[in-house]
């Protein structure tokens, strides 16, 4: 009984991550990456280096954050890490709401409510 539970639990996770997954890659496509103000971008800067090569130390964020981006940076340095880790941030936090929702309400009623809550708020 409880691996059934466990096997229930984490088809409604993969369902969220998958209806958040398509939200996202729709909002994306549509809108693209947009900062809404510019210490987004300064900080996706620092980031990346362009402000020389202590770019583990970015503003308003945890230094922690920047040692984890770091070796990122270093491997693959063509790709935007800071935006990725922060889309992926926000697809997670999003799918374990959905989950939550699904166990509360029930299959069709948490459904309906995370689609409502996608649609108003990714």
């Amino acid at each position: 009984m409880a691996e059934n539970t466990k096997k229930a639990a984490a088809l409604r996770l993969l369902l969220c991550f998958g209806l958040a997954a398509v939200c996202f890659v729709v909002v994306l496509l549509t809108t693209g990456v947009r900062y809404r103000f510019n210490d987004d971008a300064a900080i996706s800067n620092i980031a990346a280096g362009a402000y020389g090569p202590d770019t583990q130390y970015l503003v308003y964020v945890n230094v922690l954050f920047g040692w984890f981006l770091k070796p990122f940076y270093a491997l693959f340095p063509a790709l935007n890490w800071f935006v990725i880790w922060q889309v992926a941030g926000g697809l997670c936090c999003f799918a374990y709401l959905g989950g939550l929702l699904l166990q509360k309400l029930g299959l069709w009623r948490g459904l309906c409510a995370y689609a409502v809550f996608l649609a108003l708020v990714g």
